[in-house]
């Protein structure tokens, strides 16, 4: 019993943390094509 229900929680807790740095990732690249943007604009 409490084997089966610590497997789908395992992975939603994987699912989540992989979802999370997903989209830690789009943040930090938008956020870069953003400052190049701008660089390029400045210059």
């Amino acid at each position: 019993m409490y084997s089966r229900l610590s497997v789908p929680n395992m992975s939603q807790t994987m699912y989540e943390k992989n979802r999370r740095i997903e989209t830690e990732k789009q943040d930090y690249v938008g956020r870069i094509s953003m400052l190049i943007n701008f660089a390029i604009l400045e210059i």
